[in-house]
């Protein structure tokens, strides 16, 4: 799993926010911010369902459809 590597806190917070609002899985294990490693626990939920990007885009392409 890759680590992901911010300035700030804020830097971080605003990526996960991105993330969330875009439905993106966070795959990092470890993220460093300013320079000091933090390990991030995953959600073990067994009903959120990870979905990959082309199932993604074609949910997002009938929801746009479905709006006329």
């Amino acid at each position: 799993m890759p680590t992901l590597h911010f300035k700030t806190a804020e830097g971080y917070r605003k990526n996960m926010a991105y993330r969330h609002i875009h439905d993106i899985p966070d795959t990092a294990k470890d993220v460093v911010v300013a320079g000091k490693t933090h390990v991030v626990k995953h959600s073990t939920n067994p009903k959120r369902v990870k979905i990959d990007s082309a199932q993604r885009k074609k949910e997002a392409k009938q929801k746009r459809g479905s709006g006329k």
